[in-house]
């Protein structure tokens, strides 16, 4: 084995025993083998350790000595350094979220775990700018839970990524403006072609270019809920709208979604 190996955490089921590998222990991986423990502990209704000093000691604290003894001095402040310099950046916020939920959760038992409210702080500090302002426009209610302001602000931050799809895709693929357009603003000149009947030019094509309309909030909703594309505008799409690799549908004719 390395010097600079990291142990790991195995457990094939609840039920089976939880096992670190040898190697050095970090906080995250600790922070899973308790889980798996708590997890056996259920399963098998064992009580708490109870052989020799350890006797005494509930999981909790016996969860702490294993802190001071095993990892390095200073795990704590690392990870909590990472948890508060944490940003958003132009990623998706409720994996942002998940992120730094992960993190928070190594540090729970220590001084440094940030309750709901920290936690929400946190998270507003470091949102992506655009989502920023538009939270505060939102005036979401200082009552809600985490959990409802957080499903509050991953809506909005999907119709932050929905138009920043759109604008890239218009970007890469700019909409052209169609002959019969062009010919109007063109000075007439003499020709011995007939033309038509609307004056465009015979062979060039009358259909303008129709925009997509924006997505509604109801049908943003009916895309959460049936895992779609906010790009594409389809139903259980099996990609993300930034990750998209169709092009936006047409507004010609375009009917509202709904599961009719």
């Amino acid at each position: 084995m390395s010097p600079a190996s990291t142990t790991t955490f195995k457990q094939s089921a609840p039920t089976h025993v939880p096992i670190l590998t040898p190697g050095i222990i970090t906080p995250e991986v600790l922070r899973q083998w308790e889980h798996g423990a708590l997890a056996y502990f259920k399963h098998k209704m064992i009580d708490p350790m109870n052989h020799d000093r350890l006797e005494t000691l509930t999981f909790a604290k016996f969860l702490t000595e294993i802190r001071k003894n095993f990892l390095e001095r200073d795990w704590e402040s690392r990870v909590s350094a990472k948890l508060l310099n944490s940003q958003q950046g132009s990623g998706e916020f409720f994996l942002w979220y998940l992120e730094l939920s992960a993190l928070n959760s190594t540090l729970c038992d220590t001084d440094s775990f940030l309750d709901d409210k920290a936690l929400q702080r946190k998270l507003s500090a470091g949102l992506h700018p655009k989502l920023g302002i538009a939270v505060t426009r939102a005036r979401l209610s200082p009552s809600l839970s985490l959990l409802d302001w957080i499903s509050e602000v991953a809506d909005l931050d999907g119709a932050r990524l929905t138009l920043a799809a759109e604008v890239a895709a218009e970007v890469a693929h700019p909409a052209r403006p169609s002959t019969a357009s062009a010919t109007y603003t063109q000075k007439p000149r003499p020709s011995t072609s007939t033309s038509s009947a609307s004056g465009t030019a015979p062979g060039t094509s009358s259909t303008a270019h129709v925009l997509l309309p924006k997505l509604t909030a109801a049908e943003r909703d009916l895309l959460n809920h049936y895992n779609g594309c906010f790009k594409c505008r389809g139903f259980h799409a099996g990609h993300r709208s930034s990750e998209c690799p169709n092009r936006f549908p047409s507004g010609d004719g375009y009917r509202a979604l709904s599961v009719d």
